[in-house]
C-alpha cells in the first residue's frame, strides 16, 4: 500500500505455496475492493468476484506481532513505532472506518527466554493501549497461551501451540464482540 509499511511482514509461511481460488465479495466501497483485488491478485489462481454491495467497514484491525523487535535494540523503539504504524493505518483507512474510528486490538508477546526483551515491548503495548478507548491490549501470558507442548519431541518454544493459536484467535474475537455490542452493531 505505501513505503511506510515495508517494515510490517511475518516471515512465515503456511508451507503450502501453490495457489488456489478465492470468492471476493463486492462491497459498497470500490476503492477498498479495488486496493484488495490488487493486492490480492498474485496470490491466487483464480479469482470469483461477486456483486453483494455489502456496506463495508473497518471496526478493528487485530495485531500479534512485536517478537523479532524482543529480540534486540529495536524494542526499546516499539512505543514509537507501534504509535507511528498505527497513526498510518488509521489515516490510510479512514474512509472505510465505522462510525467512531478503528480499534487497534494488540496481543502481547510472548513470555521468555526466546524473546528476552519481551517486557519492554509488552510494557509499549500496554502504554500504547493506555492513551485511546480505540486502543485495546491484553496479555497472552495472562490468558493462558502456551508453547512448549508441539511438537512433541521437540517444542518450539517461538511459536504458541495450536490450541493457544485458536484461543488467540477466540480472544481477538471476543474483543470485537464487545466492541460491536458497545456500539449497539
Amino acid at each position: 500500500v505505501h513505503k511506510k509499511y515495508d517494515f510490517c511482514h511475518g516471515r512465515s509461511t503456511l508451507a503450502y505455496t501453490g495457489k488456489r481460488n478465492l470468492i471476493y465479495l463486492l462491497s459498497n466501497k470500490k476503492e477498498l475492493d479495488i486496493l484488495l483485488l490488487e493486492k490480492l491478485k498474485g496470490r491466487y489462481q483464480h479469482i470469483i468476484v461477486l456483486e453483494s454491495n455489502y456496506n463495508a467497514s473497518i471496526d478493528a484491525i487485530c495485531w500479534m506481532q512485536g517478537e523479532s523487535d524482543a529480540v534486540g535494540e529495536a524494542a526499546d523503539e516499539y512505543y514509537d513505532n507501534q504509535k507511528r504504524f498505527v497513526s498510518f493505518l488509521r489515516a490510510d483507512l479512514d474512509k472505510y472506518a465505522s462510525e467512531g474510528g478503528i480499534y487497534f486490538i494488540d496481543a502481547g508477546i510472548q513470555e521468555g527466554s526466546v524473546f528476552p526483551r519481551y517486557e519492554i515491548v509488552n510494557a509499549a503495548k500496554a502504554r500504547f493501549a493506555s492513551e485511546s478507548l480505540l486502543n485495546i491490549y491484553f496479555s497472552t501470558a495472562a490468558a493462558g497461551l502456551t508453547t512448549e507442548h508441539e511438537p512433541e519431541q521437540a517444542p518450539d518454544l517461538a511459536h504458541y501451540d495450536s490450541m493457544s493459536e485458536l484461543k488467540l484467535g477466540h480472544l481477538f474475537a471476543e474483543h470485537i464482540i464487545n466492541i460491536l455490542n458497545t456500539k449497539g452493531a
